[in-house]
Formats: C-alpha cells, structure tokens, sequence
C-alpha cells in the first residue's frame, strides 16, 4: 500500500521515466512512453505518484534492448 510499479528507459546511460504501472487487480495492456532507442528497461517499486529518479534498491527487473 502507498507503492507502485514505475517503469524506466535507460536512454544514453540515463534513466527516462516511461510512467506508472497500474496494478489495481486486473490484468490490461497499458500505454508507457515511447523512448526511441533505449538501451535497456527497468521496473522499480517507487513511492505512491512516482519517483523523478529510480530508486535502485528497489529495482525488480532490468533487461537490456
């Protein structure tokens, strides 16, 4: 509770905001922003209303492009 899944870009060695991940019970397809060309993607647990910048301890997945 008070927590949400936010989904990053790494975009030239930085992380980009995609958005939140909404996680209200039901499984949808949800539109995240477009990057271009990404290095890779991350998801991290992230204080209710998002985060300006990742908090890496709380990273659950990271994958390259």
């Amino acid at each position: 509770e008070g927590k949400h899944y936010q989904f990053w870009g790494i975009v030239d060695g930085k992380p980009v905001s995609g958005g939140m991940i909404s996680t209200n019970g039901k499984y949808r397809i949800q539109k995240m922003k477009s990057f271009g060309r990404a290095e890779a993607f991350a998801i991290t647990v992230e204080a209710e209303g998002g985060s300006v910048t990742p908090t890496m301890n709380t990273m659950v997945v990271m994958g390259k492009s």
